[in-house]
Protein backbone atom coordinates (compact mmCIF):
# COMPACT_ATOMS: atom_id res chain seq x y z
CA UNK A 1 0.00 0.00 0.00
CA UNK A 2 1.18 3.76 -0.75
CA UNK A 3 1.05 5.40 2.22
CA UNK A 4 2.94 8.54 1.22
CA UNK A 5 3.41 10.61 -1.58
CA UNK A 6 7.03 9.26 -2.29
CA UNK A 7 6.33 5.64 -1.81
CA UNK A 8 7.22 4.32 -5.03
CA UNK A 9 10.82 3.33 -4.94
CA UNK A 10 13.94 4.35 -6.74
CA UNK A 11 12.01 6.18 -9.14
CA UNK A 12 14.02 9.29 -10.45
CA UNK A 13 11.86 11.03 -13.09
CA UNK A 14 14.22 13.63 -13.94
CA UNK A 15 16.55 11.25 -15.00
CA UNK A 16 13.90 8.65 -16.47
CA UNK A 17 10.26 10.23 -16.64
CA UNK A 18 8.30 7.77 -14.53
CA UNK A 19 5.02 6.84 -14.03
CA UNK A 20 3.10 8.16 -10.81
CA UNK A 21 -0.04 6.64 -11.29
CA UNK A 22 -2.98 5.33 -13.82
CA UNK A 23 -6.48 7.16 -14.19
CA UNK A 24 -9.17 4.64 -14.33
CA UNK A 25 -10.33 3.70 -17.70
CA UNK A 26 -7.33 6.59 -19.04
CA UNK A 27 -3.42 7.53 -20.19
CA UNK A 28 -0.86 6.77 -17.85
CA UNK A 29 0.04 9.98 -16.02
CA UNK A 30 4.22 10.57 -17.73
CA UNK A 31 5.82 13.36 -16.29
CA UNK A 32 6.82 16.48 -18.85
CA UNK A 33 10.35 16.40 -17.82
CA UNK A 34 12.08 19.33 -19.86
CA UNK A 35 15.46 18.34 -21.98
CA UNK A 36 18.98 18.88 -20.23
CA UNK A 37 19.96 22.75 -21.73
CA UNK A 38 16.17 23.52 -20.76
CA UNK A 39 16.96 27.18 -19.16
CA UNK A 40 15.94 28.24 -15.78
CA UNK A 41 15.57 30.92 -13.81
CA UNK A 42 14.87 31.39 -10.52
CA UNK A 43 13.76 35.12 -8.99
CA UNK A 44 14.37 35.65 -5.76
CA UNK A 45 15.01 39.08 -3.12
CA UNK A 46 18.69 39.95 -2.27
CA UNK A 47 18.14 38.49 1.34
CA UNK A 48 17.22 35.07 0.34
CA UNK A 49 20.23 35.08 -2.96
CA UNK A 50 22.29 35.90 0.53
CA UNK A 51 20.92 33.18 2.67
CA UNK A 52 21.63 30.61 -0.05
CA UNK A 53 25.32 31.50 -0.79
CA UNK A 54 25.76 31.66 2.81
CA UNK A 55 24.32 28.15 3.32
CA UNK A 56 25.03 26.67 0.53
CA UNK A 57 21.37 25.55 0.56
CA UNK A 58 17.96 25.63 -1.66
CA UNK A 59 14.90 26.16 0.10
CA UNK A 60 12.43 24.31 -0.54
CA UNK A 61 8.95 25.90 0.91
CA UNK A 62 5.88 23.65 2.06
CA UNK A 63 2.68 23.43 -0.14
CA UNK A 64 0.43 24.62 1.68
CA UNK A 65 2.30 28.00 2.78
CA UNK A 66 2.59 28.78 -1.35
CA UNK A 67 0.46 31.87 -2.53
CA UNK A 68 -2.02 29.62 -4.48
CA UNK A 69 -4.76 27.80 -2.22
CA UNK A 70 -4.90 25.48 -5.72
CA UNK A 71 -1.41 23.33 -4.31
CA UNK A 72 -2.18 20.19 -4.16
CA UNK A 73 -5.95 20.70 -5.47
CA UNK A 74 -7.46 18.09 -8.10
CA UNK A 75 -9.80 19.76 -10.51
CA UNK A 76 -13.45 19.64 -10.25
CA UNK A 77 -14.18 16.92 -13.13
CA UNK A 78 -11.56 14.21 -11.70
CA UNK A 79 -13.76 14.26 -8.27
CA UNK A 80 -17.01 14.10 -10.56
CA UNK A 81 -15.04 11.04 -12.13
CA UNK A 82 -14.90 9.24 -9.03
CA UNK A 83 -18.36 10.06 -7.87
CA UNK A 84 -19.42 8.40 -10.87
CA UNK A 85 -17.33 5.53 -10.68
CA UNK A 86 -18.52 5.21 -7.18
CA UNK A 87 -21.92 4.77 -8.20
CA UNK A 88 -21.85 3.29 -12.34
CA UNK A 89 -18.64 1.41 -12.78
CA UNK A 90 -17.88 -2.26 -12.90
CA UNK A 91 -17.74 -4.43 -9.66
CA UNK A 92 -15.28 -6.81 -11.06
CA UNK A 93 -11.78 -7.28 -9.98
CA UNK A 94 -9.39 -9.42 -11.63
CA UNK A 95 -5.92 -11.48 -10.60
CA UNK A 96 -3.46 -11.30 -12.73
CA UNK A 97 -2.83 -15.40 -13.45
CA UNK A 98 0.95 -15.38 -13.94
CA UNK A 99 2.05 -12.82 -11.03
CA UNK A 100 -0.96 -13.53 -8.80
CA UNK A 101 -1.43 -9.73 -8.66
CA UNK A 102 -5.09 -8.88 -7.60
CA UNK A 103 -6.35 -5.54 -9.76
CA UNK A 104 -8.98 -3.35 -8.33
CA UNK A 105 -12.54 -3.20 -9.60
CA UNK A 106 -13.43 0.67 -10.83
CA UNK A 107 -15.89 0.96 -7.56
CA UNK A 108 -12.95 -0.11 -5.23
CA UNK A 109 -10.23 1.94 -7.46
CA UNK A 110 -12.48 4.99 -7.06
CA UNK A 111 -13.45 4.33 -3.53
CA UNK A 112 -9.81 4.31 -2.51
CA UNK A 113 -9.10 7.61 -4.51
CA UNK A 114 -12.03 9.32 -2.53
CA UNK A 115 -9.86 8.30 0.80
CA UNK A 116 -6.75 9.18 -0.88
CA UNK A 117 -7.99 12.84 -1.93
CA UNK A 118 -10.47 13.47 1.46
CA UNK A 119 -7.49 12.93 3.68
CA UNK A 120 -4.21 12.02 2.61
CA UNK A 121 -3.61 14.94 -0.04
CA UNK A 122 -4.77 17.29 2.73
CA UNK A 123 -2.63 16.32 5.05
CA UNK A 124 0.46 15.57 2.70
CA UNK A 125 0.75 19.26 1.32
CA UNK A 126 2.29 20.32 5.04
CA UNK A 127 4.90 17.71 3.98
CA UNK A 128 5.41 18.28 0.42
CA UNK A 129 8.13 21.17 -0.51
CA UNK A 130 8.37 22.61 -3.47
CA UNK A 131 11.34 24.80 -5.17
CA UNK A 132 10.44 26.82 -7.76
CA UNK A 133 11.70 27.97 -11.78
CA UNK A 134 10.75 29.74 -14.57
CA UNK A 135 11.88 27.80 -17.84
CA UNK A 136 13.10 30.31 -20.83
CA UNK A 137 15.81 31.67 -22.82
CA UNK A 138 14.83 35.45 -21.88
CA UNK A 139 14.13 37.03 -18.22
CA UNK A 140 10.64 37.48 -17.82
CA UNK A 141 9.42 41.38 -17.30
CA UNK A 142 5.72 39.74 -15.78
CA UNK A 143 8.42 37.50 -12.87
CA UNK A 144 10.32 41.07 -12.24
CA UNK A 145 7.05 43.07 -11.76
CA UNK A 146 5.68 40.64 -9.27
CA UNK A 147 5.50 40.83 -5.69
CA UNK A 148 5.86 38.09 -3.42
CA UNK A 149 4.31 37.23 -0.07
CA UNK A 150 5.98 39.74 1.67
CA UNK A 151 5.06 42.27 -0.34
CA UNK A 152 9.22 42.72 -1.57
CA UNK A 153 9.83 43.05 -5.52
CA UNK A 154 12.53 40.46 -7.00
CA UNK A 155 15.74 41.87 -7.00
CA UNK A 156 18.09 39.29 -9.03
CA UNK A 157 17.64 35.94 -10.45
CA UNK A 158 19.82 32.98 -11.00
CA UNK A 159 20.51 31.56 -14.43
CA UNK A 160 20.73 27.78 -14.77
CA UNK A 161 19.40 24.62 -17.02
CA UNK A 162 17.71 21.89 -16.22
CA UNK A 163 20.69 19.60 -15.59
CA UNK A 164 22.67 21.86 -13.83
CA UNK A 165 20.32 22.56 -11.04
CA UNK A 166 19.78 18.35 -10.79
CA UNK A 167 23.46 17.63 -10.41
CA UNK A 168 23.75 20.80 -8.37
CA UNK A 169 22.58 18.41 -5.13
CA UNK A 170 26.16 16.86 -3.81
CA UNK A 171 24.28 14.10 -1.88
CA UNK A 172 22.86 11.46 -3.80
CA UNK A 173 20.23 10.50 -1.13
CA UNK A 174 18.77 13.93 -0.94
CA UNK A 175 18.25 14.80 -4.77
CA UNK A 176 14.39 15.65 -5.10
CA UNK A 177 12.14 13.29 -5.71
CA UNK A 178 10.99 15.29 -8.85
CA UNK A 179 11.91 17.63 -11.17
CA UNK A 180 9.41 18.65 -14.15
CA UNK A 181 7.46 21.30 -16.00
CA UNK A 182 3.98 22.39 -14.22
CA UNK A 183 1.31 21.19 -16.61
CA UNK A 184 -1.83 24.01 -16.87
CA UNK A 185 -5.05 22.80 -17.43
CA UNK A 186 -8.55 24.38 -16.93
CA UNK A 187 -9.64 22.94 -13.61
CA UNK A 188 -13.62 23.37 -14.07
CA UNK A 189 -13.36 21.38 -17.04
CA UNK A 190 -10.57 18.86 -17.22
CA UNK A 191 -9.66 15.80 -15.71
CA UNK A 192 -6.02 14.92 -13.73
CA UNK A 193 -4.57 11.56 -14.22
CA UNK A 194 -4.99 9.52 -10.47
CA UNK A 195 -1.39 9.74 -9.80
CA UNK A 196 -0.03 10.86 -6.79
CA UNK A 197 2.23 13.56 -8.35
CA UNK A 198 -0.67 15.26 -10.32
CA UNK A 199 -2.23 17.65 -8.08
CA UNK A 200 1.46 19.04 -7.69
CA UNK A 201 2.22 19.22 -11.35
CA UNK A 202 -0.73 20.88 -12.45
CA UNK A 203 -1.66 24.22 -11.99
CA UNK A 204 -4.89 26.26 -12.85
CA UNK A 205 -4.49 27.60 -16.79
CA UNK A 206 -4.95 31.23 -15.49
CA UNK A 207 -1.02 30.69 -14.55
CA UNK A 208 0.18 29.51 -17.35
CA UNK A 209 2.14 32.51 -18.12
CA UNK A 210 4.50 31.08 -15.18
CA UNK A 211 6.39 28.38 -17.34
CA UNK A 212 7.22 26.82 -14.26
CA UNK A 213 9.23 23.77 -13.70
CA UNK A 214 9.62 22.99 -10.15
CA UNK A 215 11.65 20.10 -7.79
CA UNK A 216 9.82 18.22 -5.25
CA UNK A 217 10.50 16.70 -2.09
CA UNK A 218 8.97 15.01 0.59
CA UNK A 219 9.41 15.61 4.28
CA UNK A 220 6.92 12.99 5.95
CA UNK A 221 8.67 11.65 8.71
CA UNK A 222 8.06 8.01 9.74
CA UNK A 223 7.66 6.00 12.61
CA UNK A 224 7.32 2.61 13.40
CA UNK A 225 4.32 0.91 13.34
CA UNK A 226 2.52 0.51 16.17
CA UNK A 227 1.03 -2.46 15.03
CA UNK A 228 3.90 -4.34 14.38
CA UNK A 229 6.25 -3.11 17.25
CA UNK A 230 8.27 -6.27 16.50
CA UNK A 231 9.68 -4.70 12.94
CA UNK A 232 11.64 -2.11 12.57
CA UNK A 233 11.33 -2.64 9.20
CA UNK A 234 7.42 -1.50 8.87
CA UNK A 235 7.13 1.97 9.46
CA UNK A 236 4.01 4.45 9.07
CA UNK A 237 4.09 8.76 8.33
CA UNK A 238 3.74 10.57 11.33
CA UNK A 239 1.54 13.50 10.74
CA UNK A 240 1.12 14.54 13.89
CA UNK A 241 3.85 17.29 14.04
CA UNK A 242 5.19 19.62 11.39
CA UNK A 243 8.55 19.33 10.53
CA UNK A 244 9.02 23.07 9.70
CA UNK A 245 7.37 26.04 9.98
CA UNK A 246 7.36 26.90 6.14
CA UNK A 247 10.11 24.89 4.36
CA UNK A 248 13.33 23.22 4.70
CA UNK A 249 16.48 24.08 2.97
CA UNK A 250 18.69 21.55 0.78
CA UNK A 251 22.20 21.84 0.23
CA UNK A 252 23.17 22.40 -3.01
CA UNK A 253 26.83 23.41 -4.90
CA UNK A 254 26.22 27.23 -5.67
CA UNK A 255 29.18 26.76 -8.53
CA UNK A 256 27.85 24.03 -10.22
CA UNK A 257 23.85 25.40 -9.77
CA UNK A 258 24.88 29.74 -11.08
CA UNK A 259 25.35 30.40 -14.34
CA UNK A 260 25.25 33.80 -14.26
CA UNK A 261 23.01 36.54 -11.98
CA UNK A 262 21.03 38.93 -13.26
CA UNK A 263 19.77 41.71 -11.55
CA UNK A 264 16.51 43.23 -11.83
CA UNK A 265 16.18 46.49 -14.66
CA UNK A 266 14.29 47.95 -11.56
CA UNK A 267 17.34 48.05 -9.01
CA UNK A 268 19.92 50.41 -8.55
CA UNK A 269 23.22 49.87 -10.10
CA UNK A 270 24.89 49.65 -6.82
CA UNK A 271 23.24 46.29 -6.50
CA UNK A 272 24.97 45.12 -9.15
CA UNK A 273 28.24 46.34 -7.99
CA UNK A 274 27.63 44.57 -4.67
CA UNK A 275 26.37 41.33 -6.02
CA UNK A 276 29.42 40.99 -7.84
CA UNK A 277 31.47 41.17 -4.67
CA UNK A 278 29.45 39.11 -3.56
CA UNK A 279 30.71 36.91 -5.53
CA UNK A 280 34.44 37.43 -5.08
CA UNK A 281 33.60 37.35 -1.44
CA UNK A 282 32.64 33.42 -1.93
CA UNK A 283 34.91 32.48 -4.44
CA UNK A 284 32.62 32.32 -7.17
CA UNK A 285 33.77 33.15 -11.06
CA UNK A 286 29.82 33.63 -11.97
CA UNK A 287 29.30 36.31 -14.41
CA UNK A 288 27.02 39.67 -12.49
CA UNK A 289 25.01 41.81 -14.84
CA UNK A 290 22.26 44.21 -14.80
CA UNK A 291 18.95 43.45 -16.84
CA UNK A 292 18.61 45.66 -20.07
CA UNK A 293 14.57 45.57 -20.16
CA UNK A 294 14.75 49.21 -19.36
CA UNK A 295 18.19 50.28 -21.12
CA UNK A 296 17.05 53.27 -23.75
CA UNK A 297 17.09 52.83 -27.47
CA UNK A 298 19.86 54.01 -29.18
CA UNK A 299 18.33 56.14 -31.33
CA UNK A 300 16.42 58.40 -29.54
Amino acid sequence: MIRSLFDIPNLKPYINPGVWGKSIGGPIHTLDIPPVDAQLWRYMTFAKFVSMLETRQLFFTRADKLDDPFEGAWSEPTLRLLDSLIEHGDNNGRTDPVTGDRYLSEKEAARSWKQIIGGHSQVERRFTLLNCWREGEHESEAMWNQTPRHGEKYELAIKSDFKSLVHSFPSRSRLPDIVARVEYIPYRTKEMPLSLAAPYFHKRIEFQDEREVRAIMSATPYVPDPAHPDRDDVKVPDYSRDICDVGLGYEVNPVDLIHEVVISPHAQSWLTELVARLMERYGLQIPVSQSQLLRVPSWR
